[in-house]
Parts: C-alpha cells; structure tokens; sequence
C-alpha cells in the first residue's frame, strides 16, 4: 500500500491488514495479523492473528500468536509470549518475565 514501506524479503501471510507501517528487511508477518502504525527493524517475526498498533519492534523481536501490543516500545532480540496482551510499556531484557498472556 502506498502508506506502508516494506524493505526487501519481507513475508506477509494471507488475511493481514498492515497500515501506516515501515517494515524492515527480512521480517516475517503470520498469518491474520493487524499492524497499524508500526515499525518494525529487521528480522522481526510477528505470530498469527496478533493485533499491534503504535509500536515499535526492535530488530530480531519475535511476537508470540495472538499477542495484542498497544503503544509499545520491544528492545532487539526480545521474545514475547504467545497471547500477551501489553497497553503502553516499554519492554526490555530485565522485564521480560512480566510479558504475561492476561493483563
């Protein structure tokens, strides 16, 4: 779409709807996932049927399935649980253990 950038060997499965985002290199979209106002550094894998608005995916961040971020700030390399649901935070290595499935 014309206001998205995506960089070069980006995946984006089927039924994902991607609005208002900059997508780096080699990063990988599941399947049913919504990002809307995002961007993404490369290597980024986003699980299926996720939710993701307002945030920023820092480089080699993997996002679990149905995983719902609001406004979120992921340092590179971090791992998010399947079914988290974070409004507003900022997440690096020494809060990853609070990255729940309930908030």
């Amino acid at each position: 779409k014309s206001d998205c950038l995506l960089a070069e060997n980006v995946t984006v499965e089927e039924k994902c709807a991607i609005k208002e985002c900059v997508i780096g290199a080699n990063c990988q979209i599941r399947q049913g996932t919504k990002l809307t106002r995002c961007v993404l550094m490369d290597g980024v894998v986003v699980g299926k049927s996720c939710k993701i608005t307002g945030s920023i995916l820092g480089s080699r961040t993997e996002i679990g399935e149905d995983s719902v971020l609001q406004d979120c700030e992921v340092e590179d390399n971090m791992r998010i649980e399947p079914r988290s649901k974070l409004p507003s935070m900022f997440l690096t290595k020494t809060l990853q253990g609070m990255c729940i499935p309930e908030y």
